[in-house]
């Protein structure tokens, strides 16, 4: 997940691994912790891998640090990563997030298929709420209150999910009037 990341990033421009690690921070948000430990092992397998090089820079009033730069072989792997289908999982966002904000490095089509593919991974969740919803209604054993704050929960859930699902409709509708166009 964070290799999309690293490598996204870098084609952007090169940067130090600290850099890369404020970014993560800021893009994930305050609940979720990057710690050094996840990203520099993720960076050296990356070089190990011929995905990203780097080389040293000596600032004249810091320490030296190390600079890394996408490989063609890195581009390559970015463009997979990007082509391969959402898994549904509890990472299933972040990583769309993270497609979403590379977008600017692929083709309509690849964006409008990773679009696609979050749609049906909403429409699925969307599915599952409705199903749960109806699961509860039906227990009758369930107590009255407990039943209606279930409901309630159900109820935001499947809201906030519509609400996505509506976004990601008119997001392929923009790009394909886009293609139109040109």
């Amino acid at each position: 997940m964070y290799e999309l990341f690293v490598l996204g990033e870098l084609k952007t421009e090169p940067k130090h691994g600290y850099e890369l690690q404020t970014i993560l921070k800021n893009t994930v948000g305050p609940i979720r912790k990057i710690s050094s430990g996840t990203l520099y092992p993720l960076i050296s397998r990356l070089v190990k891998n011929g995905r990203i090089s780097h080389h040293k820079e000596n600032p004249e009033n810091g320490r030296p640090r190390k600079i890394y730069e996408i490989t063609e072989n890195g581009n390559e792997h970015f463009l997979e990563l990007m082509k391969k289908p959402l898994e549904y999982n509890t990472d299933t966002e972040l990583i769309f997030h993270f497609k979403l904000t590379y977008f600017q490095y692929v083709t309509q089509d690849l964006q409008l298929e990773c679009l696609q593919h979050y749609l049906e991974y909403l429409q699925y969740i969307l599915k599952d709420v409705i199903s749960s919803e109806s699961l509860i209604i039906s227990k009758k054993q369930i107590p009255e209150k407990k039943r209606i704050q279930i409901l309630r929960l159900f109820d935001h859930r499947k809201h906030v999910t519509m609400t996505d699902i509506e976004w990601v409709k008119k997001e392929i509708e923009r790009i394909k009037k886009f293609n139109e166009t040109f």
